[in-house]
């Protein structure tokens, strides 16, 4: 489970995990599933009211109701007091610039899991440039905060210039190779994958193909 934090090259944190409650039921102790529904409905909006009606009327011993609910909502659920209702503390990846550095930093699953970018990196517990060592260090990274975001916007404003369908920026140190931001487009929010469209997730800056064009002249120079 990743819990490391994780720092642009200047110590800005731009990923960390912060505390998250969620909500769940044990239809064997709900009195009333029919009754439950209704004051829950009235807590907590936009419910799955036909499936959790049917859940709470089961034979289960655990349903989840909503994750990251929040402190208003966990204080109206309490208000009710109603048996078989439950919250459960969840640690949640937070990341604090949105789509910024997503395809950098890639994003996790629900239990905390990386599922790609620097977070699955960092689930395998390989970690060698941590500071203090361990999954609960701080780990530093070569972006520069500044340079990513200006890079994103130069790259914004450069694919609606021209109506393009993405992009991709690359900005690295050429005295030791370390890249220093790096922006592929279009991007997604890593703090709500289930939002982000296939298309988004893919990073150009890695997996992206494409011709060599004339950057093969400096090579035929330098054979030559």
């Amino acid at each position: 489970i990743v819990t490391a934090i994780i720092l642009d090259a200047s110590g800005q944190i731009i990923a960390v995990t912060i505390p998250s409650v969620s909500l769940f039921a044990n239809p064997q102790h709900v009195i009333d599933a029919t009754l439950t529904l209704k004051s829950l409905s009235k807590a907590i909006k936009n419910l799955d009211t036909k499936k959790l009606l049917k859940d709470l009327s089961s034979d289960k011993t655990f349903v989840w109701i909503k994750h990251e609910v929040s402190p208003f909502e966990k204080q109206m659920v309490n208000s009710l007091g109603l048996p078989g209702l439950y919250f459960e503390e969840q640690p949640k990846r937070f990341y604090i610039y949105g789509p910024l550095f997503s395809h950098i930093l890639g994003f996790v699953s629900r239990d905390n899991r990386g599922i790609a970018g620097i977070e699955k990196f960092l689930d395998k517990d390989i970690i060698t440039t941590s500071v203090g060592g361990g999954k609960d260090s701080s780990v530093m990274l070569s972006l520069d905060l500044r340079a990513q975001t200006i890079a994103n916007e130069e790259l914004d404003a450069t694919i609606a210039e021209f109506n393009a369908l993405g992009g991709v920026v690359i900005i690295a140190d050429v005295t030791n190779g370390e890249v220093i931001a790096s922006v592929s487009k279009p991007d997604f929010n890593p703090n709500d994958v289930s939002k982000a469209k296939a298309d988004n997730l893919i990073n150009r800056a890695s997996l992206g193909v494409y011709e060599l064009g004339s950057i093969i002249k400096g090579l035929v120079l330098s054979v030559g």
